[in-house]
């Protein structure tokens, strides 16, 4: 039944995008999104001018759907000298550790 419901609804999952301060100390999250490829354009265009002159990493987590929804995989950016975010590794202070947006 439950695949039956996934192929009609479609994947249910979200793209949660979150930024963070250079330790990981402090977090916001600025947006989520039904498609992975929207919440990428969102980052590679800097909509929202997500880095606020604060935030030194962005990341874009995949969410499941609902409540207590469990990430799954992130690709994070980190905030170019020339007013960009760039992909990077996953940060020191992030290893082993999802759901970043906190949703859920």
């Amino acid at each position: 039944m439950r695949k039956f419901i996934q192929r009609l609804l479609g994947d249910p999952k979200i793209y949660v995008v979150s930024a963070f301060t250079a330790d990981g100390r402090d977090s916001r999250v600025f947006g989520w999104f039904k498609r992975e490829s929207d919440a990428l354009v969102a980052v590679n265009n800097d909509h929202g001018s997500m880095n606020e002159c604060r935030y030194a990493y962005l990341v874009v987590e995949t969410v499941d759907e609902g409540i207590h929804g469990l990430g799954h995989s992130q690709k994070f950016f980190r905030w170019h000298e020339f007013r960009s975010w760039v992909p990077c590794e996953e940060p020191e202070w992030a290893e082993g550790c999802c759901n970043f947006s906190r949703i859920g």
